[in-house]
């Protein structure tokens, strides 16, 4: 799930990242040094992506939510709600 791979990430260390091979690492790893900040705020601009990205994927579930608590709500046409003591489950047969 999404949450599971934030929780991964969420110590996320580029400087610790591999690469098949040790010249794409140490080009990989020139490249991130020389960029303002270096890995520090390359680490924090991917942190930054990936709380965004949580937050979208809450939002998205906070809406998924409440159209399914909107759907239980729902009462069909013939099923007008009876008296409070009716909203408990039915007894066992």
């Amino acid at each position: 799930t999404a949450v599971t791979v934030a929780q991964r990430l969420a110590s996320l260390s580029l400087e610790n990242a591999m690469a098949t091979r040790p010249e794409d690492k140490k080009m990989i790893d020139d490249c991130v040094r020389k960029m303002p900040g270096g890995f520090r705020a390359m680490n924090r601009f991917v942190r930054g992506c990936i709380k965004d990205a949580l937050h979208v994927v809450h939002a998205s579930f906070e809406a998924d939510f409440g159209s399914l608590v909107r759907a239980l709500e729902h009462v069909p046409a013939g099923e007008e709600e009876e008296p409070r003591a009716m909203h408990r489950a039915p007894d066992a047969m």
